[in-house]
Parts: C-alpha cells; structure tokens; sequence
C-alpha cells in the first residue's frame, strides 16, 4: 500500500460520518424480540429484513477500497453503554461468473485504530460503542488485499458477517456483503441475484421480519410500523397503513413457513 494511498484512506476516514447521512444501500439496524435484525431499505426508504447487502471497491476513487455499506439505527435502538460488534464467521469467496468460491485474497476492515482481517477463517473483530442517544451511524472502511502484495482478481467478494452486541448480549443472523472488484454492472448484480436467492428466502405470508416462522416476532414488527405506512412489509392487507387488520393477519397466519 502506497504512502498515498494509506493518507487517502486516513482522511476518508475522518470524513465517513457527516458527509453519509441514511444512505440507501446502508445496513438498517433493529432489535426484535431479544435478536439483532438486518434491514436493507426499500424505495420508499422504509426498512425491510434483509441479510444480502452490497457495496463497490474503487467508489471513493480509491483502488480496492471501500466504507459501503454503512450501519444504522435509530436513536433509543440501544441503552446507553452499549458496544456493537462486527464478525466474520465463514472463509471469504470469490464469484468467478458460475458459483462462489475459495479464494486466496482478504478482506481488512478498520475502524479508526481498530480493525481484523477476512480470509479463510472465521474471525472475531471488534466493538464500538452506540451513541448517546441509543442510536449508530458507522462506516468502516474495507480494503480488498490480494495475495501476497499481488493486484486482487475481479469479482464479487462474499464476505459471511454476523453483528453482535454487548451489555445486553444479543446477535444478528449471518448476513452477507457482496462487493464488487471491477466486474460489469450486469455480472455483479448477477452475483447479487444468486447470493439473494441462496441467502434471502423469500418469506410466507406473515412473515414480515423474514425469520422462516410467523410468530410475535411478527406482531413486534407490525407494531414497530403501526400507522401510515405506505409499501412496508407489515401493510399486508395494501391500505396504505399498519394497523389492527394486519395485526390480526399475522396471527390468523401463525406457525412455520412450509
């Protein structure tokens, strides 16, 4: 890494937070019943359980590195004194245009003064704390290292992820980032596609936090978005609001997806 490069990286760094505010492509944060949820936003900016999210080496104008996607959650999310967690917890994989597989290259993630690399085992990483306000606003930042010092291969790079919290402890489902190495748009959405359909079951009727069951998990998940709601997971029945009707849905709907 050029001593250009590593000062381009500092001062992204010091710049991530105020210049991205809700960006659409961010990874929404939420607690639902005890667990970490994962939500990716729609087009009307409203959250929906997601586990597949995507970001793009090379976005900021500097080769193999990236801070997309970013972290969020409202505030009062989190009691004060709460430390989140990234992790990963597979081998990183390559797509190479038919499947995902091994490869020799990593992934660093930093976050100021901290950081861990992705690679061919799983690896516990690091924790920062929320904000006063219960609420969390982070990017950090990912740099695609190819083996031996060597210019990493084109793809798309799966990366297998797990957040976690401390005081309370609590976990997310694994999630997985999907970015892209100097790919066409039309190959990386291709690699997109198929992560989504291995990774992103599409969930029954009643399962709006995409948990495999319809359960209170559900009716939490409605009341989080009870009122007017337009286009949201929880709008069952199309009328444009959450409310009482959609509640009684989900519980008509109770059980395991088949």
């Amino acid at each position: 890494m050029t001593r250009a490069h590593t000062i381009a990286m500092l001062a992204l760094s010091l710049l991530i937070t105020p210049l991205r505010a809700q960006h659409a492509g961010d990874v929404h944060v939420s607690v639902s019943m005890g667990v970490l949820q994962t939500n990716r936003y729609d087009e009307n900016l409203q959250p929906v359980p997601a586990r597949v999210f995507t970001g793009t080496f090379g976005d900021t104008g500097v080769p193999q590195f990236t801070a997309d996607p970013g972290y969020e959650a409202a505030s009062g999310t989190f009691t004060s004194g709460t430390r989140i967690g990234w992790k990963s917890v597979a081998p990183l994989l390559r797509w190479d245009g038919a499947d995902f597989i091994a490869t020799n290259a990593q992934v660093q993630f930093k976050y100021l003064n901290v950081g861990f690399v992705v690679g061919t085992t799983p690896v516990t990483g690091f924790t920062v704390l929320v904000s006063s306000s219960g609420g969390l606003h982070r990017h950090l930042n990912m740099t695609l290292l190819g083996a031996g010092g060597a210019v990493p291969l084109a793809g798309a790079y799966l990366v297998p992820m797990q957040l976690y919290t401390t005081t309370p402890s609590m976990q997310s489902e694994t999630y997985w980032l999907v970015l892209n190495e100097s790919l066409p748009q039309l190959a990386f959405e291709a690699a997109v596609a198929e992560a989504r359909a291995r990774f992103e079951a599409t969930p029954c009727f009643g399962d709006v936090d995409g948990s495999g069951e319809v359960d209170n998990g559900d009716v939490a998940f409605a009341l989080l978005h009870y009122g007017p709601c337009a286009d949201c997971a929880s709008d069952l029945d199309s009328t444009g609001e959450v409310d009482f009707g959609d509640v009684a849905l989900i519980l008509l709907s109770t059980g395991p997806c088949s």
